[in-house]
């Protein structure tokens, strides 16, 4: 019998053949639970790592993002508070500035009422004389500012001082024909806080009047004598002369 000689092409093919066949047997095996299952742990690790890793880097992120914002806000509370303490000093001397300037203005008004002319020193007189002398004020005044009201009881204090008239309050204001407050009997009307303010700021030696001895009210007044009278100052609707 003949035998049978293999050619080296058909040799070649059958090799091909059989490692095909081989591989596809191979892939037709079935695979243990334990590899398939590490297989499968290996494909999904791989996306959970990778999410993992991303929400890391996120999380520093807004770290580094809240320390910035806070740095930020700590500037500027920081330099709110500098600019609210400017502010209150500048507030502070604002008013300091204006109290000061209000008791300037003071002190002139009180020199230009005292009117240099007297002491400011308060009259020893008794409580029955101060109620008095505000009761004229008032009586005579009550309708003038402040400055016509002192002037008036500037008048009654300079008539103490001067020789043609009696040496104490009651005396001047009761004086026969001096007063109208007297003659209408207004002089028994209470006297306001007002009048009795007048009545110290007289007594402390306050003229704004300049050392006036008489006074009138030009549209009541009928006598001329008292009209003839040198004049050196009008308040309100008061005329002041010596």
């Amino acid at each position: 019998m003949p035998q049978r000689r293999w050619l080296p092409g058909k040799a070649a093919l059958f090799c091909g053949i059989l490692a095909i066949s081989l591989g596809c047997l191979c892939n037709m095996l079935p695979v243990s639970g334990e590899a398939a299952a590490g297989n499968r742990a290996r494909l999904d690790s791989a996306p959970a790592d990778s999410t993992a890793m991303d929400r890391r880097q996120q999380s520093a992120l807004d770290i580094y993002r809240e320390d910035e914002t806070g740095e930020q806000q700590t500037k500027e509370r920081q330099t709110g508070n500098q600019e609210t303490k400017e502010q209150r000093l500048e507030e502070r001397q604002q008013i300091e500035q204006q109290i000061e300037r209000q008791t300037e203005q003071q002190t002139e008004e009180q020199q230009m009422i005292s009117g240099g002319n007297r002491p400011a020193a308060l009259l020893a007189v008794s409580q029955e004389d101060l109620e008095l002398l505000a009761r004229v004020i008032y009586a005579e005044a009550r309708g003038e500012i402040f400055e016509g009201q002192v002037a008036v009881g500037a008048v009654v204090v300079n008539r103490l001082t001067h020789p043609q008239f009696p040496k104490t309050i009651r005396e001047v204001i009761y004086q026969q024909g001096q007063f109208t407050a007297v003659s209408d009997q207004q002089i028994l009307l209470e006297p306001n806080p007002l009048a009795f303010q007048a009545a110290e700021a007289a007594l402390a030696g306050q003229d704004p009047t300049g050392g006036a001895i008489f006074y009138f009210n030009p549209r009541l007044a009928e006598d001329d004598w008292i009209k003839q009278r040198p004049v050196v100052k009008e308040i309100g609707n008061h005329i002041f002369s010596i």
